[in-house]
């Protein structure tokens, strides 16, 4: 899609979409405002998914989206995951086409970092006068004797079609394991059935130590770094992470503090958390000042910080 067309369905979406939203000229072209700021939608996120004549584009601001979903031209379903204050949305992630093009699965993640161990999945039919979306939890749910799960959050892959109406889903569950693995949600029955067991543990074999978002390990990461900096700015504060990686009960994190409603910007932060009788602690904060071989300045920072904590896993600090 060409960049105006791209704008034109910003403006359409986030007018729409949002009541305190409202569509504005600039001298730099078009610009949304919200509350009072503006939005330059250069910096708003788009992305486009394809097939055949039919399109899904997820426009994206500040870890919030909206959808809209296209039959040749003709607009054939809209929704938006905003909210007045930013952090109590949702932002749309992981969208794919059933094979004939019937539907269209995606996943949320919470804007604010609420309840990271749920990340709905979504389901769109395209024949479906009524344009209400189908919640692969809820079918899940139907299992007898299943309990306490959310669909979305740990194995890979999260979602998956098997056939034009079968749709594999990760599902985790907070009581019981064995309740944990892939599930075929079956969409013309509306029903669900296990496929397999098992979930990615935090382990001695990871090789990807990236700790993706919407993960309850990256929640409680985050949440451990999110109260002492809360503390020092005296405000609620989200991040906007840089750089997030764990293994074997450690972790390094470079991350951005903000004020919830984003007009609150605060330096850059960087930590080494530790996790001991199962509850994660920042154990050291990385001082900046020039020339001082303990400070993250200095280019003998890691090397050193390696000999306070020689039980640091490899491959998790940003020089490995």
């Amino acid at each position: 899609m060409k960049k105006s067309n791209q704008l034109i369905s910003i403006m359409l979406v986030l007018g729409i979409f949002a009541s305190n939203l409202q569509a504005v000229e600039s001298k730099n072209g078009l610009t949304v405002q919200a509350g009072g700021s503006n939005i330059n939608t250069d910096i708003c996120e788009y992305k486009n998914y394809a097939h055949e004549k039919k399109n899904a584009e997820i426009i994206t601001w500040r870890d919030e989206s909206a959808i809209t979903v296209l039959s040749g031209e003709r607009i054939v379903f809209r929704k938006a995951f905003f909210s007045p204050s930013g952090t109590n949305g949702s932002f749309i992630e992981d969208g794919v086409w059933s094979p004939d093009g019937s539907y269209f699965a995606f996943r949320l993640l919470s804007s604010g970092g609420h309840m990271p161990y749920r990340i709905p999945v979504k389901i769109f039919k395209m024949h479906d006068a009524s344009g209400k979306l189908i919640d692969a939890e809820e079918i899940v749910a139907k299992i007898p004797h299943i309990s306490n799960i959310s669909v979305g959050p740990y194995k890979e892959p999260y979602i998956h079609w098997l056939s034009d109406t079968k749709l594999q889903v990760s599902v985790a569950s907070q009581d019981k394991q064995s309740d944990s693995g892939m599930y075929v949600i079956d969409l013309e029955t509306l029903s669900a059935k296990k496929k397999d067991t098992g979930i990615i543990q935090e382990n001695d074999t990871q090789t990807d130590l990236a700790v993706p978002r919407g993960t309850r390990l990256r929640g409680e990461i985050l949440d451990a770094l999110r109260e002492p900096v809360k503390q020092a700015v005296n405000m609620d504060i989200v991040f906007v992470v840089e750089y997030i990686k764990a293994k074997r009960g450690w972790a390094w994190v470079h991350a951005f503090p903000q004020s919830k409603d984003g007009k609150s910007h605060f330096e850059d932060v960087f930590a080494l958390l530790k996790k001991e009788n199962g509850k994660w602690e920042v154990v050291e904060w990385p001082c900046a000042e020039e020339e001082n071989p303990d400070c993250i300045t200095h280019p003998a920072y890691f090397k050193n910080l390696k000999k306070r904590f020689p039980d640091i896993p490899d491959k998790i600090l940003p020089n490995d």
